[in-house]
């Protein structure tokens, strides 16, 4: 398509005066085939409407620090071929300035020297797809565009340096409605998050061993659309020290929490949730209390599951309440929960008070649920 781009540059040399390429295409609507760099660039400026490369164009690139996609139009973040990223690379910063984007499936995986990825203000991604940073051990910081619906499965996983994670820009509307799978796995850096209201649904060891991780903020949590939390979704936040649960939600996926060695209170606004999965909160040895708050507005039914094992070996709490807007609780002076010492002999435990709203009624209480939480006497 692009013919003699570089009179100066001869075979795969270049002046050394040369230090940033921008590939243009013949018009906005035609699409490019990047054909050729000069290898020794520091700046890989690609052009709007970029939609393939040559498989050498930047292998053996060793001075390349960052990869810049031009405003306006289309950007195509594609895949490198034959780029060797684990010896040779000494890239940096990512930056993404097109109006319409799209990654392909693992593109900057395993790239160890990336620090920083940035979105336009005007560029638009429909999603991150798998792998999409995979084990990018040096990310620091990235801005995910508002128009981002979801985060797939692996897409940041192993990014054990990743310190900031912000969801748009302040005051938009955001559009996210899922964590995939592992999204966030071992990004032990992550002090904090802040989820957009918009999000739907936390999936599998999406922030599982994120071990600095002492706060996840909902954005305005009163309209919260939260729906589900999976399995192992917070397992090993050691920092985490408290969590406050959306309205909308209704399941608490097995071990979702466990193992949160230092989180000290969880508190539910509203009555959805329905199930409280095995070993929900199993180890979270700090955790003091657990609070299931109705609000005045709502009238309807609702059955709890608390599934086996559920807050074993929670031996710091010592106080499970479920309470309605108005505090009018019904309270019951003597109720036994069955508890399994081991699986020949079962054993009745006396609690001294379980409080609830009338609302809130127990289908099932599960084997172990409160196993070991020796300091139980509020409930």
């Amino acid at each position: 398509m692009i013919d003699n781009i570089y009179d100066n540059c001869k075979g795969n040399s270049c002046s050394k005066e040369i230090k940033e390429i921008i590939f243009s295409s013949i018009n906005d609507h035609s699409a490019l085939n990047l054909l050729f760099a000069p290898k020794n660039l520091d700046i890989l400026k690609i052009e709007k409407n970029c939609l393939s490369m040559s498989k050498a164009v930047i292998n053996d690139m060793t001075n390349l620090q960052k990869i810049e996609y031009s405003e306006g139009g289309f950007s195509y973040v594609m895949n490198f071929p034959y780029f060797n990223h684990l010896f040779s690379a000494k890239i940096k910063e990512i930056k993404i300035l097109g109006n319409e984007s799209f990654f392909e499936e693992n593109v900057f995986s395993y790239f160890n020297s990336i620090e920083f990825v940035e979105f336009g203000e005007k560029t638009k991604l429909l999603y991150i797809p798998k792998f999409c940073f995979l084990n990018c051990s040096n990310l620091r910081q990235i801005k995910i565009p508002s128009s981002c619906y979801s985060i797939d499965e692996c897409a940041f996983k192993n990014c054990e340096k990743l310190e900031i994670v912000e969801f748009g820009q302040i005051n938009t509307e955001k559009n996210l409605k899922y964590i995939g799978k592992a999204a966030f796995f071992n990004c032990s850096s992550l002090n904090s998050v802040i989820l957009p209201s918009s999000v739907e649904m936390i999936c599998e060891e999406s922030f599982m061993n994120c071990t600095n991780l002492k706060k996840v903020i909902f954005d305005n949590i009163e309209e919260s659309q939260l729906s589900i939390i999976k399995k192992n979704a917070f397992k090993n936040c050691r920092s985490l020290e408290s969590f406050i649960l959306p309205s909308n939600c209704t399941l608490l996926g097995p071990a979702c929490f466990s193992d949160c060695t230092s989180l000290e209170s969880f508190e539910c606004e509203g009555t959805n949730l329905s199930t409280i999965q095995c070993r929900s909160f199993m180890n979270c040895s700090s955790l003091l209390k657990f609070v299931l708050r109705k609000t005045k507005n709502e009238k309807e039914e609702q059955n709890l599951k608390i599934m086996q094992e559920a807050f074993m070996n929670c031996t710091s709490l010592n106080e499970v309440s479920f309470e309605d807007g108005s505090q009018n609780c019904e309270t019951i002076e003597k109720v036994t929960q069955k508890i399994n010492k081991n699986e020949e002999e079962e054993i009745e435990v006396p609690i001294s008070k379980y409080s609830f709203v009338d609302d809130i009624k127990y289908q099932e209480i599960g084997k172990k649920a409160f196993c070991n939480c020796k300091s139980l006497t509020k409930a």
